[in-house]
């Protein structure tokens, strides 16, 4: 490509200047002076890009790629505080996926990352990431130290908060279903493995066995095969779960009212009898119509009827 471009003639006035045949009127020669003075543009700006296309086949200068205005706000300077690392290490991931153009260079990503760790042990960490990267004397060692994954496990090791991934792991130990839906049990689920480090299936799975009840995790095996994927077991769990309460709600429902036409068929379609009720004397009055028993007591003395009031001795006597 190079030869080819040197062969070309020079772009000039020489070259590209038209030829003004004779009789041409001034309007039409001013035409064409202006349509020739574009075509030596346009000659200039090919030639240019195609230099510029060797260059960087030829492993030379590159464009460098600007970043694009963020819509995120600003990362907080990160001090080494290891209970802020989590929320540091989420807003740097947010920026890189915000511009993947811009931060496909691993260099940029590390520099972005040590630009916000300028107090405490973050702005320690950043000058011993220096001075050991200053320090290696092999191509090896220092392609090495380009990389990103590199960077980001060293990171991690020497901020990641190890007693909330131990709290979190014991936690999820303990967790059991109970009462609970599954969807409330899988929200508090989700939340404890991501903070305790499991992304296993085979231990999400071994997990989920201990804290879901025993009665769903059977349905599951008598199911069928069991899945091996833990998104699996979490939909067929949910699934399950949202149809025994629903059964049961209907069971409920049908028994509930089977006893409520019982109980009216018993007491006569819901009329009861006045068992009476005492006051604090203990007296008992039986309801409207009835005797007291400081009535009753005067009755039998005079003997008197119960319900007619009449002298019943006289009446006998009489007969």
């Amino acid at each position: 490509m190079a030869d080819l471009i040197g062969a070309l003639p020079e772009a000039g006035p020489s070259q590209t200047q038209l030829t003004i045949l004779a009789g041409l009127t001034p309007e039409a020669a001013e035409r064409a002076e202006e349509e020739a003075a574009e075509y030596r543009g346009l000659w200039e700006k090919q030639i240019s890009t195609n230099s510029e296309i060797q260059k960087n086949n030829e492993g030379g200068e590159k464009r460098d790629c600007e970043r694009i205005r963020s819509a995120l706000d600003n990362l907080p300077t990160f001090n080494g505080d290891q209970t802020k690392f989590k929320n540091f290490i989420e807003h740097i991931s947010l920026h890189f996926k915000e511009d993947p153009e811009y931060f496909r260079d691993e260099k940029k990503k590390k520099a972005f990352v040590l630009s916000y760790m300028k107090e405490g042990t973050g702005a320690s960490f950043r000058s011993e990431w220096l001075e050991d990267k200053m320090s290696m004397t092999s191509a090896l060692e220092q392609a090495q130290y380009q990389r990103w994954a590199i960077f980001e496990r060293r990171l991690t090791e020497a901020f990641k908060n190890n007693y909330k991934e131990e709290e979190a792991q014991n936690q999820i130990l303990q967790l059991k279903q109970g009462s609970k839906t599954a969807r409330d049990v899988f929200l508090e689920f989700d939340s404890l493995q991501r903070r305790a480090g499991y992304r296993d299936d085979s231990i999400l799975i071994t997990l989920l066995k201990r804290n879901m009840n025993y009665t769903l995790v059977d349905k599951l095996y008598v199911s069928g095969l069991p899945p091996s994927r833990y998104k699996e077991w979490r939909k067929l769990l949910l699934n399950y779960d949202q149809i025994w309460r629903k059964t049961e709600k209907q069971k409920k429902g049908y028994f509930g009212q089977t006893e409520r036409t019982g109980a009216r068929k018993e007491d006569g379609g819901g009329k009861k009898a006045h068992s009476g009720t005492k006051d604090r004397t203990g007296t008992v009055y039986s309801g409207a119509g009835q005797p007291m028993e400081i009535d009753k007591a005067r009755y039998r003395k005079e003997g008197l009827c119960f319900k007619c009031r009449v002298n019943i001795r006289k009446n006998t006597l009489a007969i």
